[in-house]
């Protein structure tokens, strides 16, 4: 109790805000946390609520609260709960709107960045894995320990927690789905501080709810199970360029959509970016390790294409093709992966998604040539292939809709001059996908219920009713209660 008394006389002095904000209850609560704990004028809270997209403004939460445990976070939510102060879970910071620190000010903020363990569980041959691991420092570990992997997206510092809970798209989840699609269960923490399992046989409705819409909406899931895949030691990864010019890109533009349409075989992946002046390339893996077989799928993949010289085709280890793709992989060596931290360099950055359901009319692909010849490196327009084992799910079996597409969309830029071209390209495209990927979050998506939850939507709100009443997770994209 002394220590309690010691820390409130702390906190009143340390300024109005964290005073108002800061009860005897959150006190004692704080005290009995063993981590650190960031408060508004302190040491070390400027450095925790770092956000490196240079396009958003300054956020000023409550409190960061950086746990250790499944315990603490229990905790802190009790503590949040008990003052109605919002909270939002925070993984590895790389979501494209700062909603990892509330997207306001004034919100509990809970950092998962010391829950990172990664362990092997041979009895059910899963990994268990803490939701503040970053995707580089797993890949590492569950290639060098056993030659296997997961099906997430190719940056190292995306967080795994975030990631997996909108979807979690990557080279190999053609083959062997989202990683959402691989989790077998989740710890969670409820809004009144429990802590539950949630899986296909515990508490069945979160888990369906989790898997697509868990960005701080239910809970804080702590710890995924996730079954984890054999990786052949080597495998191809390709190219196709195309120079293009206003007489040939849309040919090259909808036979590549067509191929993509034409949903190839489950072990290729295939991904097309739209380069600066309107030049395209093809880029994807083929993920078997059968030497036959890989030359048959690169030869089929030769002849559905539209025709072209600039090609490459080289084998690669799972972390090698990783590095390839990644935006920073070309200057980094595969045991870097074992190294990697959050992103602490400020960069400007605003995406736009989307999905396909059918390749773009020709009509469409002129004025997107039209766009592009003019544009230089400070924006791209990324494709990624879907179908295959994406695609073997129903829209219904999580709450992450996107099943019946043939590729999603991203378009971004880096610069704040380059916003116009932005908004000009996503008002091209936007009328051929009726959806977007939760994960690459738009802040001036007005109908985002719609586009990233679709039918979905009105079970999300009654899950929510039952699982988070009192909306104790909360931010602008959270799942509301009505």
């Amino acid at each position: 109790m002394k220590a309690a008394s010691a820390l409130l006389l702390f906190l009143s002095t340390s300024g109005s805000l964290a005073t108002s904000l800061l009860s005897a209850d959150i006190a004692r609560c704080l005290h009995k946390i063993h981590h650190k704990v960031f408060l508004p004028g302190h040491t070390g809270y400027d450095q925790a609520r770092f956000n490196w997209n240079d396009r958003l403004s300054e956020v000023s939460p409550a409190v960061i609260v950086r746990p250790t445990s499944t315990h603490d976070v229990a905790l802190a939510v009790r503590c949040a709960s008990k003052t109605n102060l919002k909270v939002v879970a925070r993984s590895g910071g790389h979501d494209y709107e700062g909603y990892g620190l509330g997207g306001e000010d004034g919100k509990m903020v809970v950092d998962l960045v010391n829950m990172h363990e990664t362990k092997f569980d041979d009895n059910n041959r899963t990994v268990s894995v803490e939701a503040g691991q970053l995707v580089g420092r797993l890949l590492h570990f569950l290639w060098k320990e056993r030659n296997v992997g997961l099906p997430h997206g190719s940056e190292p510092e995306i967080g795994v927690g975030g990631h997996t809970l909108g979807g979690g798209y990557g080279l190999y989840s053609r083959l062997h789905g989202l990683m959402l699609d691989r989790v077998e269960s989740m710890e969670v923490v409820t809004a009144t501080g429990d802590v539950v399992v949630a899986s296909k046989k515990k508490n069945k409705d979160l888990f369906w709810a989790l898997l697509g819409a868990g960005h701080s909406s239910y809970g804080i899931v702590t710890k995924f199970q996730f079954r984890y895949f054999h990786a052949p030691n080597k495998f191809p990864v390709f190219s196709l360029t195309y120079p293009t010019s206003a007489g040939n890109f849309s040919d090259v533009l909808i036979g590549v959509q067509e191929w993509f349409a034409s949903n190839p075989p489950r072990e290729v992946t295939g991904i097309f970016h739209i380069l600066p002046g309107g030049a395209i390339r093809v880029s994807g893996t083929i993920l078997t390790g059968n030497p036959t077989k890989q030359k048959q799928l690169f030869q089929e993949i030769i002849e559905k294409l539209p025709k072209t010289s600039l090609i490459t085709n080289q084998k690669m280890t799972l972390p090698e093709s990783f590095l390839y793709f990644a935006t920073n992989g070309p200057h980094m060596a595969v045991d870097d992966l074992a190294k990697t931290q959050r992103r602490s360099v400020k960069s400007y950055f605003k995406a736009k998604s989307g999905y396909l359901v059918k390749p773009v009319t020709k009509e469409v692909a002129d004025k997107v040539y039209d766009i592009m010849k003019s544009v230089d490196n400070q924006a791209f327009i990324m494709f990624d292939m879907q179908g295959g084992q994406v695609g073997r799910h129903s829209t219904h079996a999580t709450s992450f809709v996107h099943r019946n597409t043939i590729s999603s969309i991203q378009i971004g830029v880096f610069n704040a001059t380059r916003l116009p071209w932005l908004h000009e390209i996503y008002n091209t495209l936007h009328p051929d996908f009726p959806q977007g990927y939760q994960n690459y979050v738009d802040n001036d998506e007005k109908d985002w219920k719609k586009i990233y939850y679709g039918d979905n939507f009105d079970r999300l709100v009654h899950i929510k009713n039952k699982y988070d009443p009192k909306n104790v997770f909360q931010f602008a994209r959270s799942i509301p209660l009505h």
